[in-house]
């Protein structure tokens, strides 16, 4: 090949990279088509000349120029556009929806993602909202409309580069708006949509970045943007904790980290409260005072809260606890109280609490308790659920009797000799008495209930006194953690239909001694969570067998006398209805498939269903009053240990 040759291939190609480079700076709106009649031969390492070698070097740039064009770094998201709304006619947007597409190459989206579609035309409106469904397509068939997908309304199709074929891949989204700043609900027309990135939550929520979360809210869950960089999502503490709404619930498979997320979002509130805390220290404001009461019914997972283990946590857990600027060197609570039951010797504890060096001197304390008949006797029904009106009524009169004879209160010790003494008797011997007229076979059925229960319940029912431990559960203060254990109780149960009401009748019996507190005015905090498991069984949807009236009346009053349900539960399905319709919160985690199929997740796509049933430990579907509809969220592993002290 002579140098003119040479000469001329080099101009050649530095001709073609300029116009490439030119392409890709300024679109235009016809697509330059480069034809190279005759590349250079190879002449090998030995024989290459400096012309070829800048020959070389402009095919690389070219190269290179063309990937980063095809394929943009996730930064360039912030402030590239990564699609444009679509305005097809069989492609309408609503107020509440619209459809936007992006090219194939785009992969950081999928159903979750939060957007921003961004309109300046008479004034600048950003709408935000949450794929929620997804289309492949292939433009340059035939049979579709390529006008229709502009790049903001401005054809030729420039944003997609020009491929080896004419049909061109693209992925259709479907968006439904969480909020935006436009005063009039009006449909998205037409423009470009970016990428949310964590910093843009605090917009989401219509706040300002610096003031987010403000001392008006708490923290509810993470969102994980393209960058893998954790944003917060919040809700105003009134609506979580009373007066203005209230209750949390939790569903999902066992093992999907319901409790795990019970400790995070208290963990967070406490250092969110602790740092206001020192925030107004000069000033003449005041911080709420929170506590927590949790019933331990499975596991020992909240038996040793008391000790910090952060070994477990992964980076990502590290990241998004940074995020929330809790650290995870400091001890999350102000005090730590675990009541455990004793054994049937009435001196060791009924506990996977019972070794003594596990409490901290000054931080924790480990407490006996035992409920006295009389303590849970307005929750006996719950232990004769299949009674007749007869044993009801002899119930009633057995009560009646006692607290007219036992002035200073009554044990199940005075119960069971009442009945060996004056009930079980032959009718004969009755006559005159307040027995009279009670069939045996109810005297009997009453009293062998009455009887089973120190077998069933061994040292959490105290036979000969009125009940120890839990007359100063009321005596709370800020930051505290109480939990209740009846896990051995639960554990192996003689028999499992008491064992059952017995999680009834603590619940309930804690719910009323902290309602009453919190009525009086005699407690020492401004609200107390009180976190449960099972609601399944506490508050079964079908109102039977359960406290689901009980429950659902609290839930509907307690909020304001600062009493919130944090509920968790296998299925929401199966949960009180008035239950989730007083919650304000609700997380639903891993969820089989069959489950989807009922009335209450009617409002989800398809595919966001599916997504539902593919979440990992540390993943939740979050639904809350500020946004319109449910978001998936992320939240990192209690930094507390989890599992039995050895």
């Amino acid at each position: 090949m002579t140098n003119e040759e040479n000469q001329q291939e080099v101009e050649t190609f530095r001709e073609a990279y300029t116009t490439f480079s030119r392409e890709s700076a300024s679109p235009s709106h016809e697509e330059e088509v480069l034809v190279i009649r005759n590349y250079p031969e190879d002449p090998g390492d030995d024989e290459m000349d400096q012309q070829e070698e800048e020959i070389a070097a402009l095919v690389l740039a070219a190269q290179a120029e063309r990937e980063n064009v095809l394929y943009p770094s996730p930064i360039s998201q912030q402030t590239v556009p990564i699609g444009y709304v679509t305005n097809a006619r069989n492609a309408t947007s609503r107020s509440d929806l619209f459809l936007f597409w992006a090219p194939a190459e785009e992969t950081s989206l999928g159903i979750g993602s939060i957007v921003r579609h961004t309109a300046t035309i008479s004034q600048h409106v950003d709408t935000y909202g949450i794929i929620i469904d997804t289309t492949g397509n292939t433009l340059g068939l035939d049979d579709y409309a390529i006008h229709v997908y502009e790049q903001d309304a401005q054809p030729p199709l420039d944003s997609i580069l020009p491929a080896p074929s004419a049909r061109r891949p693209i992925v259709q989204y479907q968006v439904k708006v969480l909020a935006s700043t436009q005063k009039a609900q009006r449909p998205v027309l037409s423009g470009p949509v970016y990428a949310v990135t964590a910093a843009e939550l605090a917009a989401v929520h219509r706040k300002a970045q610096n003031a987010w979360l403000d001392p008006h809210y708490l923290l509810l869950g993470f969102y994980e943007d393209a960058s893998g960089a954790y944003g917060l999502f919040g809700e105003e503490r009134a609506r979580v904790l009373g007066p203005k709404q209230g209750h949390v619930i939790f569903s999902g498979l066992p093992g999907a980290g319901k409790t795990s997320l019970f400790l995070t979002l208290g963990i967070s509130l406490y250092a969110q409260l602790h740092a206001m805390e020192k925030a107004i220290a000069q000033q003449a404001r005041s911080v709420p005072g929170v506590a927590t009461v949790a019933i331990n019914i499975k596991g020992a997972d909240l038996l040793f809260l008391d000790h910090v283990d952060a070994g477990a946590l992964e980076e990502h857990d590290l990241t998004m606890w940074r995020a929330a600027e809790v650290n995870i060197q400091e001890r999350p609570f102000g005090r730590v109280i675990v009541y455990t039951p004793l054994k049937e010797d009435g001196f060791n504890r009924s506990s996977l609490r019972s070794n003594p060096s596990a409490d901290i001197a000054g931080y924790s304390e480990t407490r006996e308790f035992a409920l006295g008949i009389q303590e849970i006797w307005p929750y006996l029904g719950l232990f004769f659920e299949k009674t007749s009106p007869g044993a009801t009524a002899l119930i009633a009169e057995a009560e009646l009797y006692l607290k007219e004879t036992q002035k200073e209160g009554f044990t199940l010790a005075d119960v069971l000799n009442l009945f060996n003494k004056a009930i079980n008797k032959p009718k004969s011997e009755r006559k005159g008495t307040p027995w009279e007229d009670f069939h045996p076979s109810t005297i009997q059925a009453v009293m062998q209930r009455f009887r089973s229960l120190p077998a069933t319940l061994k040292g959490l029912i105290d036979v000969t006194g009125k009940g120890i431990g839990l007359s100063t559960l009321a005596e709370l203060k800020p930051y505290d953690m109480v939990v209740i254990d009846i896990e051995r109780i639960m554990a192996n149960p003689s028999d499992p239909v008491i064992a059952e009401s017995t999680i009834k009748i603590i619940t309930a019996y804690v719910l009323h001694q902290l309602t009453e507190a919190m009525t009086q005015g005699t407690c020492n905090v401004d609200h107390i969570i009180v976190f449960a498991d099972e609601l399944n069984r506490l508050a079964p949807r079908d109102g039977n067998g359960g406290i689901g009236e009980y429950l659902a009346q609290l839930a509907r009053t307690t909020r304001d006398r600062g009493i919130v349900l944090f509920g968790a539960g296998q299925f929401r399905s199966g949960i009180n209805e008035d239950i989730l319709k007083a919650a304000s919160v609700h997380y639903s985690m891993r969820t089989p498939e069959h489950e989807l199929s009922d009335r209450i997740y009617a409002p989800l796509s398809p595919e966001f269903k599916a997504r539902l049933t593919q979440l990992e430990p540390g993943q939740t579907v979050l639904q809350y009053p500020s946004l319109r509809t449910a978001v998936f969220a992320s939240f990192p592993r209690p930094f507390v240990m989890s599992g039995a002290l050895t």
